[in-house]
C-alpha cells in the first residue's frame, strides 16, 4: 500500500510539474484573446528576439512576456517551465560564455585545443546572457500559448484565417491525437503489467526486449484507428464539397486591441528605438 501510495503521490506531483505543457481553461487576459492575436503575438516576440543580439533588448522582451503572465495569473506555471528548461538553459549559455560571437573586454582565459578556441571574456559573459535571456523569451511565450489556447481554438482561427480544410484537420486530428495515444499506451502498460512484466526492472538488453511488447500493440492501435477515421470520413464526404464553416468562430476584441498595442510598443522598444538613438 505504501508503494502505490508514493507511486500515485509522484504521480500527482510530475502531472502538476508538467502542467504547463497542457491546455488549461480560464478566463484571464491572455486566454481571451482571439487565437490569430496570440499567433501573431508569438511570431512578433519570436523575431524580436531573433534579430536582437544584445542583453538590454532582449530583457525588455523578457519582462513584456512576464509582464503578461503576471496579469494572466500564469507566473507560477511560467516558472516550473523554466525550472524544467533550466539544464538546457544552462547548456546554452555554457556554451555560449565559451564560444561567443566576438570576444570583446577583458579577457580571463583563452586556450586552443586543436581546432576549439574557448574564451572567457566580459564580451563572451554578456553574450551568453543574452542568448539565455532569448531562450527563455521564445520559451516562455510559446508556454503561455500552450497554456491558453485550445486545439479547436486554433483549428478555428486556422479556418478564419483562409487554411485549407485538409490541413486545419489534418493539424486538429494530430494534436488531439496525443492524448488518444497516451491513453493507449497506458493502457497497454497496465494490460501487459498484469501479464506479468515489469518495466521498471532488468538490464538495459532486457527493458529494449520488453519495449517491443508496447511497440506491436501500438502500432496495431494506431492502425485501427486510423482504418476507423478514414471509414468515418469517408461516409461523411470529406473534401467532396463546398468550404465547411464553424459554429464558434473567432471574433477579435478589446482586449486584442490592447495586444497590438503592447506588441508595437515592445517592437518600438526593442527594434526601432535603438537605431534612432545615435551611439
Amino acid at each position: 500500500m505504501g508503494l502505490v501510495h508514493n507511486r500515485r503521490s509522484s504521480g500527482r506531483r510530475l502531472e502538476g510539474n508538467a502542467a504547463w505543457a497542457r491546455f488549461t481553461p480560464g478566463t484571464s487576459f491572455l486566454h481571451r484573446l482571439d487565437p490569430r492575436t496570440k499567433m501573431g503575438a508569438l511570431v512578433v516576440i519570436s523575431g524580436v528576439s531573433l534579430i536582437q543580439d544584445s542583453l538590454l533588448p532582449l530583457l525588455a522582451a523578457l519582462l513584456f512576456v512576464l509582464m503578461l503572465a503576471g496579469i494572466s495569473g500564469l507566473l507560477q506555471p511560467l516558472g516550473r517551465a523554466f525550472w524544467t528548461f533550466s539544464p538546457l538553459l544552462l547548456f546554452i549559455v555554457f556554451i555560449d560564455m565559451l564560444f561567443p560571437k566576438e570576444s570583446t573586454g577583458t579577457v580571463f582565459y583563452s586556450v586552443d585545443l586543436g581546432m576549439l578556441h574557448p574564451t572567457l571574456s566580459t564580451g563572451g559573459f554578456l553574450f551568453a546572457a543574452a542568448m539565455g535571456v532569448r531562450l527563455l523569451t521564445i520559451a516562455g511565450f510559446g508556454v503561455l500559448f500552450i497554456m491558453t489556447t485550445s486545439c479547436t481554438s486554433v483549428i478555428h482561427a486556422l479556418k478564419a484565417l483562409g487554411v485549407p480544410d485538409t490541413f486545419t484537420f489534418s493539424l486538429g486530428y494530430a494534436l488531439r491525437s496525443t492524448t488518444a495515444l497516451s491513453a493507449d499506451l497506458g493502457h497497454i502498460m497496465d494490460a501487459q503489467r498484469s501479464r506479468g512484466l515489469d518495466f521498471e526492472q532488468g538490464s538495459w538488453v532486457r527493458k529494449a526486449e520488453m519495449l517491443m511488447a508496447l511497440v506491436i500493440p501500438m502500432i496495431i492501435a494506431v492502425l485501427n484507428r486510423a482504418r476507423l477515421v478514414a471509414d468515418a470520413l469517408q461516409a461523411r464526404g470529406f473534401g467532396s464539397g463546398t468550404r465547411t464553416t464553424c459554429y464558434h468562430p473567432p471574433h477579435p476584441g478589446q482586449r486584442d486591441l490592447i495586444m497590438g498595442a503592447l506588441l508595437a510598443g515592445l517592437v518600438g522598444l526593442t527594434v526601432v528605438y535603438p537605431r534612432l538613438v545615435p551611439g
